[in-house]
């Protein structure tokens, strides 16, 4: 229970998390025993580091809320000797901007946010609607739970210079706006298939839409509106709200018979091929 109290760095949890463990388990040929190891280690070097400490720990009758002070620098976090695979030119140092803390236990507690103005120079603390400036000496505390770190490099630079372009990487999550009006989110993107957006929408709805179905969104996107729409309590209204006939997309149920019209190949232009894509 003492260790549950006792100080450490935030170097010595990252040299544990590298650490590795050893696994059980059986030879797939020969079927003798052969225990190896399992290493996790960090490939590059990211825009902005994200570190989650382990504050709960479960034992054979409860879970316990670590106290730990956890000690970690405000300035100058190297990462180099944490990375795997080093680009040449690369910057690995870091400074802190960020800290979710967290007060309680596993049965009930307070996330208090503190986060750096970066034109005052200030440490603001939020705490529910109050905001209040603390001291630098004050920024770490016990209750430090996630940090949120930035590499020095990029300070000053627009999101544009730092973040890809979302259009291109099309990672799960990312926010779709549809030609009709809705915001949904990228649950697959399925590269060569004639409706390669899977798109989610409401609670139980789920849109298979083509490229002409997407309005494409510039790399500085405001998304404020996908903020607003978890915001409201909106009903889903289904998706016979969203398509016509068949679980067609509307524009794309036109192309579909403009298509028709001029009789040509069966596989059509895009907008034939999306006419077939499937809504559940």
């Amino acid at each position: 229970m003492k260790d549950l109290d006792k100080p450490h760095k935030l170097s010595d949890c990252m040299d544990l998390f590298q650490k590795g463990d050893t696994l059980k388990q059986k030879c797939d040929n020969c079927n003798k025993n052969a225990p190896s190891r399992k290493h996790l280690k960090i490939q590059g070097s990211p825009p902005v580091l994200v570190i989650h400490l382990k504050r709960f720990k479960v034992t054979a009758y409860q879970i316990l809320k670590m106290q730990n002070m956890i000690t970690f620098p405000l300035y100058d976090l190297d990462l180099s000797e944490y990375v795997s695979f080093k680009e040449p030119g690369m910057a690995y140092q870091y400074d802190l901007f960020g800290i979710v803390n967290h007060y309680g236990s596993m049965t009930g507690g307070h996330y208090i946010g503190v986060v750096k103005n970066d034109r005052t120079g200030e440490w603001l603390q939020y705490d529910d609607s109050r905001c209040t400036t603390i001291n630098e000496d004050q920024v770490q505390t016990r209750a430090a739970y996630i940090l949120f770190y930035r590499r020095k490099d990029l300070v000053g630079k627009a999101m544009s210079d730092i973040v890809p372009t979302l259009n291109v990487t099309k990672f799960p999550g990312m926010p779709v706006h549809l030609r009709y009006g809705k915001v949904g989110y990228l649950i697959e993107y399925r590269k060569g298939h004639p409706c390669p957006y899977k798109v989610g929408l409401g609670a139980n709805t789920i849109l298979y839409v083509g490229e002409k179905s997407i309005e494409r969104d510039p790399d500085s996107e405001d998304l404020s509106a996908v903020n607003n729409m978890f915001k409201k309590k909106w009903k889903d209204p289904g998706p016979d709200a969203f398509t016509a006939k068949g679980g067609q997309d509307p524009d794309d149920e036109k192309a579909s018979a403009k298509g028709k019209k001029d009789k040509k190949s069966k596989k059509g232009k895009d907008g034939d091929e999306e006419s077939k894509c499937s809504l559940f």
